[in-house]
């Protein structure tokens, strides 16, 4: 018998065990690559437990995880489910648009579904006095016209580059033209022709640092805890005034 469903196992996270028979099969692939003795020993259930997997009957969420606690590696053989996304700079005060310093990390550990969707994404750090200092904004020019500011911009946040500049905000229309405010106090940051080449990338979501930190054989844990101690050393430093 082929346990091809197991084998195709990344990760408990996505809950790609959704059936008994999926559980069944599990137990029968551990079985038949470790022995009944061996699997009652590594994981400490009792055999009715096995048998009744093996039998696709309900066991306790309890004693499921004692198997993947035992058999981590067959729950997760790569890291297929995870991708990288490059972080370009960093985003001040909700307003402020500034590179990176040498100390900020330059990747941000996101689901590749994410990434595959979006494509292509990249990231800008979120520097913020709030708890949302250790978050990741993230942005795409996906499914956009994004060679020039229009009405696909309305009422969005969008991250802008206007000459050799950038600007993060969101675009109303004022009369004829566009307008770039502030995510703080909606003040007019920036006007737009109506006709114009400047370019942008919508805003897609901000996502924590500590996301993936726990996915098994992830770098997403060793990333969150840099992204700590460097947030650790700015968090009480006045930030650039914005405005």
């Amino acid at each position: 018998m082929a346990y091809k469903s197991v084998e195709n196992i990344i990760n408990m996270d996505e809950v790609n065990v959704n059936t008994l028979k999926d559980a069944s099969e599990l137990i029968k692939h551990l079985i038949k690559n470790h022995s009944t003795k061996e699997v009652l020993k590594k994981t400490g259930l009792d055999k009715n437990v096995i048998y009744r997997l093996e039998n696709e009957q309900n066991v306790t969420l309890e004693n499921f995880l004692k198997i993947k606690k035992a058999f981590p590696d067959v729950f997760n053989k790569t890291n297929e489910s995870l991708g990288k996304v490059p972080i370009i700079g960093q985003i001040i005060g909700d307003n402020k648009v500034r590179t990176l310093n040498p100390s900020q990390p330059t990747e941000f550990t996101a689901p590749i579904t994410l990434i595959k969707r979006f494509k292509p994404l990249y990231a800008y750090i979120n520097v913020s006095e709030t708890g949302y200092n250790s978050c990741a904004h993230i942005f795409s020019t996906a499914d956009i016209e994004y060679e020039k500011i229009n009405n696909q911009c309305l009422n969005r946040l969008i991250l802008m580059f206007p000459k050799d500049t950038a600007y993060f905000g969101y675009i109303e229309k004022c009369n004829e033209e566009f307008c770039l405010r502030s995510t703080r106090d909606k003040k007019s940051m920036y006007t737009i022709p109506e006709k114009n080449n400047i370019q942008w990338a919508k805003w897609i979501c901000m996502l924590p640092f500590s996301m993936m930190e726990y996915s098994t054989n992830s770098e997403a844990q060793n990333e969150y805890k840099n992204t700590l101690k460097f947030n650790d050393k700015t968090w009480d430093e006045k930030l650039e005034p914005t405005g």
